[in-house]
């Protein structure tokens, strides 16, 4: 199978956290994404109509905490309380 010969390129190549396909297709869904927007990501990946990268591929923590410290914070968080 794919999986068999993906794991055995990757042992021959020296890689010790073995990787699959699926994150792969994660990895360039999320720079698409942010490069080009989600529409585009939906559309290169081939998965537009059926919903496939909001379930699998599509993980929006990288850009929730990228929201989250843009957004400005309190002046007592900064302060040390000692």
């Amino acid at each position: 199978t794919w999986r068999k010969w993906m794991r055995r390129i990757q042992e021959s190549a020296g890689i010790t956290d073995p990787f699959c396909f699926q994150d792969l297709r994660t990895s360039c869904n999320r720079l698409y994404r942010r490069h080009a927007g989600r529409e585009v990501a939906r559309f290169i990946l081939g998965h537009q109509p059926r919903g496939v990268n909001e379930r699998w591929y599509d993980d929006l923590t990288e850009d929730a905490v990228r929201a989250a410290n843009s957004l400005p914070q309190p002046r007592m968080y900064s302060q040390s309380l000692c």
